[in-house]
């Protein structure tokens, strides 16, 4: 029987050196602490048996899947920030949709929403006089991790999500991005109610740093867009990056992140000197655009 695997990345490793020095150290503001620090990226969203399951045939399955995906988006980053290739194929762009819902939803994030969701329920029960009802499936006694591995595998249901929208690659010059441990950022429609769900299959815009210098902005398809044209590229394009989407691309992170911050060592300009709480929750509707 293989040894189990007990450090598993909620960030991949391969995606982490992307903002790192040659020495694949990073620059880390530890939102908690107040604190900020280097840090490889070995250890850099590291949790001990995060993904293992209670499995006595492979209680690695999870962790050796998610590197078989991320050894795939790997390769499509170094086509589009190595080789320059855009827009992307079909097959490297259902790739990269892919890896983005998963790492939408495998963070420590999603697996506390599964608590929150929990507690909502019986609230709600209990608000409505049926505090003794049976919570649907069980779901009090079922644990959190295996809820939320069940839903972040559960790929063909978040892949589309992104893979339907027009993709900008958006290259800076002089500008400098920064990323955190929930990369995958979500903003509404500026016309959207306040109060409206926010999620990957309404939000306007869907945006994730590739590097320091590069950012994808996913954007919801207009009425008049065919999906195969979507499918294709064929509605994608390349964007100039600019003050105002530099600002964007980096308060989404800050805003989005849920305990650490993560910039190239020379970046630690952009990190704000007062930085904001960790989330107490995260079933939160995402604030719109900056000003």
């Amino acid at each position: 029987m293989a040894s189990i695997k007990r450090g598993h990345h909620t960030v991949p490793r391969f995606y982490l050196d992307g903002f790192a020095n040659d020495d694949r150290q990073l620059g880390v503001a530890q939102l908690s602490s107040k604190k900020r620090f280097p840090s490889s990226t070995g250890d850099a969203t590291v949790f001990r048996d995060f993904y293992n399951i209670d499995s006595r045939a492979d209680p690695n399955a999870v962790e050796d899947l998610l590197s078989e995906i991320e050894g795939d988006a790997a390769a499509v980053f170094r086509n589009v920030l190595v080789d320059r290739c855009w827009p992307l194929g079909i097959e490297q762009r259902a790739m990269l949709a892919t890896f983005l819902a998963l790492q939408r939803t495998r963070t420590p994030s999603h697996r506390q929403m599964v608590d929150e969701i929990k507690e909502i329920m019986a609230d709600v029960l209990e608000s409505t006089g049926r505090g003794d009802a049976v919570i649907p499936v069980g779901l009090d006694q079922v644990d959190s991790k295996t809820v939320h591995i069940q839903s972040m595998l559960d790929i063909e249901q978040h892949a589309p999500c992104y893979f339907g929208r027009r993709w900008w690659l958006v290259q800076f010059g002089r500008k400098r991005l920064l990323t955190s441990d929930s990369p995958v950022g979500l903003l509404p429609h500026p016309d959207a109610p306040a109060d409206a769900a926010l999620g990957v299959g309404t939000a306007w815009v869907i945006l994730f740093p590739m590097s320091p210098t590069v950012g994808l902005m996913m954007v919801a398809p207009d009425r008049e867009d065919e999906p195969i044209d979507i499918a294709r590229g064929r509605a994608d394009g390349i964007l100039d990056g600019s003050t105002y989407l530099a600002k964007l691309f980096n308060e989404t992170a800050i805003d989005n992140a849920r305990e650490s911050i993560f910039h190239h060592p020379d970046d630690g300009n952009l990190v704000p000197a007062d930085l904001p709480s960790p989330r107490g929750r995260q079933l939160e509707t995402s604030p719109g655009p900056p000003e």
